[in-house]
């Protein structure tokens, strides 16, 4: 069995039960600040068609969306796509494409399903793409084949926009993992990558500091593919 069968047969329920249960403290109700913050720079030359890899419901989709960008999420639990669109208010289209459940309203597609099921061949290449909270949510034997993955949907010199954690992983057990600088390059070896930011939030994060941590490291990476 391979790593990713063996991870997607554990993790298909355990985040089926997440989401059912509501322990969802990774979603954000508002737009992500690091976003925010590279957006001119991030954006610039659009519109795009952006990727937003393992989305859930997050409003980064819709902020995206009506700065006149076409937005794809890939998002596995059916019942994170279903609230996305219901809370955004948002009268979603149902389609079938090679297998995949695809939810569309306006400039927003919603790709329900496995990630790495997800090809340039059915639903073409992008020219962004922003991963604040995939990578980080994958174990080491996974991330370099995600990685990959991406790379193979992204169109000759797209931008990612990477934001990743980097914390002692004595003190926790992932996801979300811990992901070091030269992990992020080495994934990413032969693109141009830029540190655009880095800060300590520990002090900012009680939740953090309360389960034992003493640094909490935010970076967010501009990588041209």
């Amino acid at each position: 069995m391979s790593a990713w069968v063996g991870y997607h047969q554990r993790m298909t329920g355990r985040w089926h039960e997440s989401w059912r249960e509501g322990r969802i403290g990774f979603h954000q109700g508002e737009v992500n600040n690091d976003l925010v913050a590279n957006a001119e720079t991030f954006l610039a030359g659009g519109p795009h068609r952006i990727l937003v890899p393992l989305c859930g419901k997050t409003v980064d989709m819709v902020w995206l969306a009506e700065r006149g960008h076409e937005v794809v999420g890939i998002e596995l639990v059916p019942q994170a796509v279903d609230e996305f669109f219901a809370e955004q208010e948002l009268d979603g289209k149902e389609t079938k494409v090679d297998g995949l459940r695809v939810v569309t309203a306006g400039k927003i597609t919603v790709i329900n399903g496995d990630f790495f099921a997800v090809s340039s061949k059915h639903f073409g290449a992008f020219t962004r793409i922003w991963d604040r909270a995939a990578l980080v949510a994958l174990p080491d034997e996974i991330r370099p084949r995600y990685a990959a993955h991406l790379r193979s949907l992204a169109a000759p010199g797209a931008v990612l926009l990477q934001n990743v954690f980097e914390y002692d992983p004595s003190k926790m057990d992932g996801p979300p993992f811990s992901i070091s600088d030269e992990e992020v390059r080495r994934h990413y070896q032969g693109a141009n990558i830029e540190l655009v930011s880095e800060a300590d939030v520990i002090e900012k994060a009680p939740q953090f500091r309360d389960k034992g941590h003493d640094y909490w490291l935010m970076r967010s990476y501009r990588i041209t593919l």
